[in-house]
């Protein structure tokens, strides 16, 4: 018993040093592109897409959440068929995310990178516009 959770936990230490290390202005040319995934809330799903315009800071980038879910989207005052925002200030913070602030007030942010069990680049982060915030998880296009 003694032996597993010395693996579960030599593991769990070898997992957060990746995602530790966050992400740096070396990562921003890998980076740069459309990403695709799922933004998730209220167990719903909706499609995202977020790009990532240029390779330098600060960043430029847009995010557009599709195939909203009516009932949560009218609680946060959102309309039509996608919600957008968009920003031209992304810097890398000091925790190793990427944050930015839309030109209408929303502010979403890239919390971690890492890769999926096929080895493909996978970003994760949140979105929060108006009322409502959703957390994302996107992969490279």
């Amino acid at each position: 018993m003694k032996k597993i959770l010395w693996v579960a936990g030599i593991v769990m230490l070898v997992v957060s040093t990746v995602f530790a290390a966050g992400i740096s202005k070396g990562d921003l040319a890998s980076l740069r592109g459309t990403w695709e995934g799922n933004a998730y809330i209220d167990s719903t799903t909706s499609q995202l897409k977020l790009e990532i315009l240029n390779d330098a800071e600060p960043i430029q980038g847009k995010v557009t959440i599709s195939n909203i879910n009516r009932s949560w989207a009218g609680n946060w005052g959102w309309t039509g068929e996608h919600y957008t925002a968009e920003s031209d200030n992304g810097v890398i913070t000091n925790k190793g995310t990427i944050m930015f602030t839309g030109k209408s007030g929303q502010v979403f942010e890239i919390t971690s990178m890492g890769k999926d069990k096929k080895g493909k680049l996978v970003l994760q982060g949140w979105f929060f516009g108006q009322r409502g915030k959703v957390d994302w998880k996107a992969t490279k296009k």
